[in-house]
């Protein structure tokens, strides 16, 4: 039964080959889409972090009466949490949106870079390991003079 359905389908494949091509492109386009749109996904939310136990790794943020989104913490709020915290092993903090100019050749055009300050304990709880050198500690609080430089600088 399958054997002659499947002779007729090619028959009827043969008589309308337009048809046929724009079928099987059509089924093409589509799986190629839904393979490359999986991948984006997979890449993005699936693939585990790159950190020591990244299914513990929790984002926190706070939600102010009457306003539509979560908001960042204050580093009081931070400090706060982290000393009365009975729940969490570990909590460390970032800062966003600091802008700087940076020239990395010598008589180059500086480039704006986008700085993420972090807490001492950052590069400990997430148990990363630089490429060369050591990573901002503890020891670094409060220090202008501590950089971890990634690999695309």
């Amino acid at each position: 039964m399958i054997l002659s359905d499947a002779r007729y389908a090619l028959r009827l494949m043969r008589r309308s080959p337009g048809f046929t091509a724009a079928v099987v492109l059509s089924l093409a386009l589509g799986i190629g889409a839904n393979t490359a749109i999986f991948s984006l996904f997979h890449t993005i939310v699936l693939r585990p972090l790159p950190v020591a136990r990244p299914g513990e790794i929790v984002q926190l943020a706070e939600q102010y009466p009457g306003e539509p989104r979560a908001g960042y913490w204050s580093y009081n709020s931070l400090q706060h949490f982290r000393t009365h915290s009975r729940t969490l092993e570990s909590i460390t903090g970032t800062g966003f949106d600091n802008l700087a100019s940076l020239r990395t050749a010598e008589h180059g055009d500086p480039e704006t870079m986008v700085l993420e300050t972090v807490m001492g304990n950052y590069f400990a709880m997430l148990g990363v390991q630089p490429a060369a050198g050591r990573l901002v500690g503890p020891q670094d609080a409060g220090s202008r003079d501590a950089v971890v430089v990634s690999w695309r600088l």
